[in-house]
């Protein structure tokens, strides 16, 4: 029997087909190629560094060490980022957790109202301060935030809203002014932590969503495998296993070169390839990067003996990585 015609006004207006309705990638926090626990996040010179998946961090001009983990989630979502003080003296200087999107996933985004929405909850130990969410586009000096959503609220600057978290999980929003000519946006959560009372202090993100429109809808769940995919345009881990699931033989002469080409999900750019660990070889030299774009890898070694030789990645901690990140 042939298929009935889909009503295509109804599907239009149906609020589930509205195709990549969330902006975020991974805001459910289930990707974590690179792990699920980071220490001193940020903290050689307040460098931002990467975190789960396509989330990175810093700590500003605060003096304690700022530690970001996957943990268990609450509600309907599996996980969650926790974002944790362990060490060091408190200040009134911010931490930061950010995600830039792609400036092709967001270009339709430009002359229009977007919604930002996501789930946090504090630990028990956190007395006080204030978190911000910031949406910062790349002309956005002087927009302005409307259409606040549900909360306690104190304070505005530019596009931040800043409100007091709880010790229970609430989800917030607040709606921004995208400048026509937008190339990109950064969503930005800081947590000024004053009135700390311990180095355990933490606060626990997850659900973040940022969508088209004035209005928070429901989480946009992607399938994990979808969600994994988005996230390797930015960043791939190849290998890993216990297995020899990276495996290359060459022969000839000692000192002769031979590689391999193994394909990956198609990066943003040309990523940034790193021979991680120590791989098993047989007379041959440890393995190195070639050449790479944005589909490829070639990688090999240099042969130095007079029988066959090979190399393979067999264990958890012999691996590529491939980063294409903003």
């Amino acid at each position: 029997m042939p298929l009935s015609k889909i009503d295509e006004a109804g599907l239009a207006s149906n609020a589930q087909y509205t195709g990549f309705k969330n902006r975020i990638i991974n805001g459910a926090m289930a990707i974590a190629q690179r792990g699920t626990s980071f220490t001193s996040v940020g903290n050689s010179g307040s460098v931002p560094a990467y975190t789960l998946d396509r989330w990175f961090g810093w700590r500003g001009a605060w003096t304690a060490n700022l530690d970001v983990s996957q943990q268990t989630g609450w509600g309907s979502y599996q996980y969650a980022m926790r974002v944790q003080r362990t060490s060091g003296t408190s200040s009134t200087a911010s931490i930061n957790i950010a995600q830039i999107i792609e400036s092709i996933n967001c270009y339709d985004l430009a002359g229009q109202n977007v919604t930002i929405s996501l789930g946090m909850r504090s630990g028990a130990n956190y007395s006080g301060g204030q978190v911000s969410v910031i949406a910062q586009f790349s002309t956005a000096a002087n927009q302005t935030s409307s259409g606040l959503g549900n909360g306690t609220w104190t304070g505005q600057t530019g596009l931040s809203q800043n409100f007091t978290i709880t010790t229970t999980a609430t989800s917030y929003s607040l709606t921004v002014a995208v400048p026509s000519n937008a190339l990109s946006v950064a969503l930005q959560i800081n947590w000024t932590p004053t009135g700390i009372a311990g180095t355990n202090d933490y606060i626990e993100i997850t659900g973040v969503q940022l969508e088209k429109g004035s209005t928070a809808t429901s989480f946009d769940y992607r399938p994990y495998g979808t969600e994994l995919q988005l996230c390797q345009r930015y960043f791939e881990k190849i290998g890993g296993t216990t297995a020899a699931d990276i495996y290359y033989v060459g022969g000839g002469t000692s000192g002769h070169n031979f590689s391999t080409t193994i394909g990956m999900v198609y990066k943003r750019v040309a990523p940034i390839v790193t021979v991680v660990g120590t791989w098993t070889v047989v007379t041959c030299n440890q393995p190195s990067v070639r050449s790479t774009s944005e589909q490829c890898i070639t990688f090999g070694s240099s042969w130095t003996g007079t029988t066959g030789a090979g190399s393979f990645a067999s264990t958890t901690s012999a691996y590529l990585t491939a980063s294409a990140e903003l």
